[in-house]
């Protein structure tokens, strides 16, 4: 249930982007997330009456932690509950030591993230469509004011 839960979060912004199916088909595939990432990752929800509105996941598997999943319910968008969830990801940060982690986003949401003080490093192409570019950040914990 936690689950596809989760997974129709990462879906839903996708087909209200109005992306092709090709590109949905290819969104299922790169950003597969199942149970054995549940269970060896740090993934933690943003629940509002009961319901999953968002979550975030990290992966810290590697040297520089990753946010590999930051997502929001669309609905829920431009209400402050980005901002929570984004300061829960500072607090964990905090709470488990870690100073500066990377992520990866799409040119719909660098302004968010910059205002959040993440910096753009590099660009990259996106794996879901050869004509869009995405942007590699990093977030240095300590550039962050709530």
């Amino acid at each position: 249930m936690l689950l596809m839960s989760l997974i129709e979060l990462l879906l839903i912004p996708k087909v209200i982007g109005d992306i092709a199916k090709k590109m949905l088909d290819v969104f299922k595939r790169e950003y597969n997330l199942t149970e054995a990432y549940l269970e060896k990752n740090s993934v933690v929800n943003m629940v509002l009456d009961g319901n999953i509105i968002g979550f975030y996941a990290f992966n810290m598997t590697q040297e520089m932690p990753e946010l590999e999943y930051f997502y929001l319910k669309p609905k829920y968008i431009g209400k402050g509950y980005g901002r929570r969830l984004w300061n829960e990801v500072i607090k964990f940060c905090e709470d488990n030591k870690i100073e500066a982690f990377n992520f990866v986003a799409g040119a719909e949401v660098k302004n968010y993230y910059l205002k959040m003080g993440a910096e753009v490093i590099k660009m990259l192409p996106s794996k879901l469509h050869t004509k869009r570019k995405i942007y590699a950040f990093k977030m240095r914990i300590n550039a962050y004011q709530t």
